[in-house]
């Protein structure tokens, strides 16, 4: 074979650039490597999660979403409902129908919020499943008192003395909201945040808001802090009159108090987002959580977000949370560093995918020139 100089000129022209590639690549590849780890460990700027949010809520919905979210807010009689699709389409700039924000208007004048707020709350006092968000707070105002857990004790209590199946969450947090209400009296308030965050759990819980998920890693909390085998023998031996007389000191007996740290991240993050948003939002958020980590991000997105929390994840969902991750920053250095790994690895494909051919000629070449020497030297 004659090697010809056409050939030579493609072989220089194709491997020079790959191995020059295959160089600058290499050298660009360690600190492209570190300037995105260290983005993604950095902590999102307040600005940055916020514009993201934003920008993310109104790709996620539309004009007639919001029209529909209203329309069905407004037809089960919920007009905190309705409030919260108004605000997510203050926060997209799309248009809303005047006669939504004529109803929402009426709806929300002195006298129907009155009448309204007071139906809803009594309703949730009362049996503790809070329908929308009045409902709910007064079912979480009920609860920051000794009646609501005593309500929920004693439905759990009978439970045990009639053999039914008992929700042992339930019972516990409401066993430990006990707990934590008096020591909210005994010092002034100071443990009414954690006390707050016991609410919205236990609420969540029965309205169905608590995830699968949540309730699970919640209930081995709640079970450490609570002795259960301790309580079912308290009560067998006091009886039903008894218990429901002395519900708080046979519950008190059985809470491990040495153990209600266990709780401290959970009920921290649950007491700040109630704080930034409202009890009866709190519980509607707490929908989206699979896990401590998870409360931790929408706590730190109400930081951000403010009122404008559960419109942000009517719309998201779990997708919010993802906003608290941080994200790769586009600079000039990575935009640089990218281009030239890029070009790297695009010129050594085609090197070897050049000495690839080459290497494939030449092995059907030496074939064929052994068949002939064989076939030759017969």
């Amino acid at each position: 074979m004659k090697l010809r100089p056409l050939r030579l000129l493609v072989f220089v022209v194709i491997t020079v650039p790959g191995l020059v590639g295959l160089v600058l690549a290499l050298r660009a590849a360690g600190p492209l490597i570190d300037l995105v780890r260290a983005e993604l460990a950095r902590t999102p700027e307040v600005q940055e999660v916020e514009a993201t949010l934003i920008a993310w809520t109104r790709a996620g919905t539309s004009p007639e979403q919001i029209d529909a979210g209203i329309a069905r807010a407004f037809a089960e009689d919920d007009v905190d409902g309705a409030a919260v699709w108004l605000k997510v389409a203050e926060m997209t700039g799309y248009p809303v129908r005047p006669e939504w924000r004529a109803r929402y208007e009426d709806e929300t004048s002195t006298t129907s919020i009155a009448v309204r707020a007071a139906r809803q709350a009594v309703a949730g006092a009362v049996t503790g499943d809070g329908r929308g968000l009045s409902g709910l707070a007064g079912a979480f105002a009920a609860d920051m008192t000794f009646v609501g857990d005593l309500r929920d004790i004693g439905r759990e209590l009978w439970h045990f003395g009639s053999g039914d199946p008992v929700d042992e969450l339930a019972l516990g947090l409401s066993g430990i909201g006990l707990t934590l209400t008096a020591a909210t009296y005994g010092s002034g308030g100071v443990a009414a945040l954690p006390r707050g965050a016991v609410s919205a759990f236990k609420l969540a819980r029965r309205t169905g808001r608590l995830s699968a998920r949540f309730a699970e890693r919640l209930g081995r909390t709640v079970a450490d802090v609570v002795d259960f085998p301790m309580l079912r023998r308290q009560v067998q031996e006091a009886g039903w009159r008894d218990t429901v007389m002395r519900t708080g000191a046979i519950f008190a007996a059985a809470i491990r108090r040495d153990r209600l740290a266990g709780l401290d991240e959970a009920v921290s993050a649950a007491g700040r987002v109630a704080g930034r948003v409202g009890p009866a939002q709190s519980v509607e958020l707490l929908r989206y959580v699979d896990d401590v980590p998870d409360l931790r991000r929408i706590d730190e997105v109400s930081a951000v977000m403010g009122d404008r929390t559960l419109a942000v994840f009517t719309v998201l969902k779990r997708g919010a949370l993802t906003t608290m991750k941080a994200t790769i920053r586009w600079s000039r250095r990575l935009a640089d560093l990218t281009a030239t790994v890029l070009f790297g690895a695009i010129s050594l494909i085609f090197a070897l995918v050049y000495w690839l051919r080459l290497l494939l000629l030449g092995l059907l070449y030496g074939l064929w020139w052994g068949c002939r020497a064989c076939l030759a030297a017969r």
